[in-house]
């Protein structure tokens, strides 16, 4: 743990893209010191402080040079550290679909399928700051028509706020000029205490009684999974999982979706989302090409991620609530992460 939190009074130049355009960094936090960095790259978070006793805690995995975040996506396996995820968050089976009669092709960066957006997703663009306050910073970004195949023109915005109970708000807003697609995601990784080198001592408990049932590719088959006599049964407490790679059904937006402990530190993590599910994510890892902050060398247990969102691949299943964004109709997701010191 740390005394003072990373903050940067004003942006701070972090590097450039391969055409000379500037990644900088920015800091929000509250009048508890609560802190969290974001770059413009990808908005993607680099840091979040959180206060625990005297001190506080960097509980998002990371690189301690920005120049990494971008070449971690030249790997196979890219951890997506931190980043806005989109425009179709998870899988599309063979990259491609039929929407109106019109047949869509998108790229295809995972296999036979397409993988968080394809090869140049959200997670890799330059987004703009609309608005920059104590606690609280929007981005936007206009993803163009055609871009990784998907039909349309969609105006996106993301706003990030630390609030003074300790919790940090995500929203996400889009709208787009023709039908198309929108699932998106933020991709942090989480360790409540960044002394521990993976989640050993983490407990986690999840909302949900149902998960997704998927194909060897990791590809829903469209069936609803009961958790309860599963090894993926978190009614109650259990250990951090050593490896997961699942959507959850959320049963309520009323209460939390998940919930992680860290029994050493005593901080704990609550997650609420408006969104149908989330998709907890157990295996992110740096490649011998990359060392994490403080120059670790992460492991698949390093991290955890609760990627709130759709269902992956639902414009396969019309069981499954629709990812079409409509003209004229406003996508809206917001994620609150909530922390608190347990007795």
């Amino acid at each position: 743990m740390i005394a003072t939190p990373l903050f940067y009074a004003s942006p701070k130049l972090l590097g450039h893209l391969a055409d000379n355009a500037p990644i900088h960094g920015y800091s929000i936090r509250n009048s508890k010191g609560m802190t969290l960095n974001v770059a413009n790259f990808g908005a993607t978070v680099t840091h979040l402080f959180v206060p625990v006793g005297n001190a506080y805690t960097d509980v998002v995995l990371g690189f301690d040079n920005f120049n990494d975040y971008m070449k971690s996506y030249k790997f196979d396996g890219s951890p997506y550290f931190g980043a806005l995820v989109g425009r179709v968050a998870g899988r599309i089976e063979h990259g491609n679909y039929t929407y109106n009669n019109q047949d869509v092709q998108l790229t295809v960066n995972h296999g036979k399928h397409q993988l968080h957006g394809g090869f140049n997703g959200f997670s890799q663009k330059i987004w703009q700051v609309k608005q920059a306050l104590k606690n609280k910073i929007t981005f936007s970004y206009m993803s163009k028509d055609g871009e990784e195949g998907y039909p349309a023109n969609l105006f996106i915005d993301v706003t990030y706020e630390i609030t003074e109970d300790n919790t940090w708000l995500i929203k996400m807003e889009a709208f787009a000029d023709a039908d198309t697609l929108v699932n998106l995601t933020q991709h942090s990784y989480f360790n409540l205490n960044d002394e521990e080198e993976d989640l050993s001592n983490h407990l986690l408990q999840l909302q949900a009684t149902a998960f997704l049932e998927t194909k060897d590719d990791l590809i829903p088959t469209g069936k609803l999974v009961n958790a309860e006599q599963t090894p993926f049964n978190f009614s109650t407490f259990k250990k951090a999982p050593t490896a997961i790679d699942n959507t959850f059904v959320n049963n309520s937006t009323a209460t939390a979706a998940a919930c992680l402990q860290c029994s050493t530190n005593k901080l704990q993590m609550k997650v609420y989302t408006n969104q149908p599910a989330t998709h907890i994510y157990v295996g992110g890892k740096c490649t011998k090409n990359l060392l994490g902050k403080k120059q670790v060398v992460y492991n698949t247990y390093s991290g955890i991620c609760f990627e709130t969102q759709n269902f992956p691949d639902a414009i396969h299943h019309p069981n499954f609530p629709s990812i079409v964004l409509k003209k004229g109709e406003t996508y809206t997701s917001e994620t609150s992460f909530a922390f608190e010191e347990t007795v």
